[in-house]
């Protein structure tokens, strides 16, 4: 956008207040601005990404990777949750169960769900 000018008007509060009156920009120069505002993000992302804030992030993030990678200890996330849920919706626990069954057939996690649900069926 580009400044046209400004106006001024009176306010109902007493004085005058003034706008900036504004003309839209063309979508090249729209595009130009974002180019520049990714330009500074990326610098801004290079130059602080090793930040006190980043490091946490980076951890906790390699720390989700390596679990998703482990099918054990992702199978066995999925049954503490399905787990919690077996009283309060039981639909929802045994649909978890489930799935914990058909995508992770050779772990603990899906023995102790075929159990939960030989379990949920007996009540």
């Amino acid at each position: 956008m580009k400044m046209a000018g400004t106006e001024t008007y009176n306010a109902v509060s007493g004085g005058t207040r003034t706008l900036r009156v504004v003309e839209p920009v063309s979508k090249e120069v729209q595009a130009k601005i974002l180019e520049g505002i990714d330009k500074i993000k990326k610098e801004y992302i290079e130059k602080y990404n090793d930040s006190h804030r980043a490091k946490p992030a980076a951890k906790a993030k390699a720390a989700k990777e390596a679990r998703l990678a482990d099918p054990e200890a992702t199978a066995a996330g999925k049954l503490r949750l399905a787990e919690t849920l077996i009283s309060s919706n039981p639909k929802r626990a045994r649909e978890r169960l489930t799935k914990i069954i058909e995508q992770y057939p050779e772990t603990k996690a899906a023995k102790e769900a075929k159990e939960l649900l030989r379990q949920m069926d007996e009540k």
